[in-house]
């Protein structure tokens, strides 16, 4: 499958200026199918705000008409737009809640039933289902997330990077990882698919790689659900990305009991002194096979980089205990 063509000149706006590449589409694909529209109206269909309307059209200006105060694509636009169309529509046709007869579903689920890979606890390896590990990928692909980004993941016990790297829409898909079982089943299958993923073997507790730091737009993790764990993965998170690009983005999965609720209010500050926006919080996104814990699932959170966005832990951890059989 070829990579859906993203027009290279929105994706560097994306970056620059840090406005969501999915706002941005969903921008340019209403004028496309609306026509010419007063600035208010496109405010209110899209949320995007005035100021950041303005910004676009004043960088982005041989895409648009000079039209006050309205809002129209130029012919140049129109045709940036009309390939943008066709990649929201054929995403917006995906129902991430009906995916029995969707065929990434069912590769992955054969991946799953054939893999050697088994939980282990001192790693807080719990199996995601072929379900969530799907919804996983079409998730980040309807949000843009995947088209022309550089993504790792930090830790993949259960093979979302094969998942993603099947959609073929990553720029590059990295994978930084403990576990020699999992690190070879990922090989296998990612000569089975003739799929580029790089792996690399590390302990998130060591000093992170230098030639990982400030390297991706996107990264997804899944880590141990502890104060200190959420604390390590987002760090080494937060070293990966390549801060040039202020729209950049972490994908974290956390669980807890709903007679816990108190441990959360300790990851959220985790999330806040790190300097997080959470954009989108997706409450039980994750569903796993045993877990019974937190309810066998985890929310699934989708946090922005902001000005002051930098990682807790820098170097070497020597700090408490990571994982939850430890605590």
């Amino acid at each position: 499958m070829a990579k859906p063509l993203i027009n290279a000149d929105l994706l560097g706006f994306s970056k620059k200026s840090g406005i969501p590449f999915s706002q941005i589409v969903e921008l340019f694909v209403l004028l496309f199918k609306q026509g010419s529209l007063v600035n208010k109206e496109v405010i209110q269909s899209t949320g995007v705000s005035l100021q950041s309307l303005t910004l676009i059209k004043k960088e982005l200006s041989p895409m648009f008409e000079k039209i006050v105060p309205q809002s129209m694509l130029s012919e140049y636009g129109k045709k940036v737009a009309q390939t943008l169309a066709t990649l929201s529509d054929s995403r917006a046709e995906i129902n991430l809640h009906e995916l029995n007869n969707i065929a990434l579903y069912k590769t992955i689920k054969d991946i799953r039933d054939q893999s050697q890979v088994h939980d282990k606890r001192e790693f807080d390896q719990f199996a995601a289902t072929s379900e969530t590990i799907t919804k996983r990928a079409l998730f980040m692909s309807k949000n843009f997330d995947l088209s022309g980004k550089r993504v790792l993941f930090l830790g993949d016990d259960d093979y979302t990077s094969v998942a993603v790297s099947i959609l073929n829409e990553a720029e590059q898909v990295s994978v930084f990882e403990i576990d020699d079982l999992v690190i070879n089943s990922i090989k296998t299958h990612a000569a089975g698919f003739n799929l580029p993923i790089k792996i690399i073997k590390g302990d998130v507790k060591d000093n992170f790689p230098v030639d990982l730091k400030s390297q991706f737009d996107v990264v997804f993790t899944d880590p141990p659900y502890t104060e200190e764990g959420i604390k390590i993965f987002l760090s080494r998170a937060i070293q990966a990305l390549d801060f040039h690009n202020k729209a950049a983005r972490i994908y974290f999965c956390y669980g807890n009991s709903e007679l816990s609720r108190e441990k959360f209010i300790k990851i959220q500050k985790v999330v806040t002194d790190s300097g997080l926006m959470i954009r989108y919080s997706l409450d039980r996104f994750n569903v796993y096979k045993g877990a019974e814990s937190i309810g066998s699932s985890s929310n699934l959170y989708v946090c922005d980089v902001t000005p002051s966005t930098e990682p807790l832990v820098k170097g070497q951890y020597n700090g408490k205990s990571i994982y939850t059989h430890q605590n």
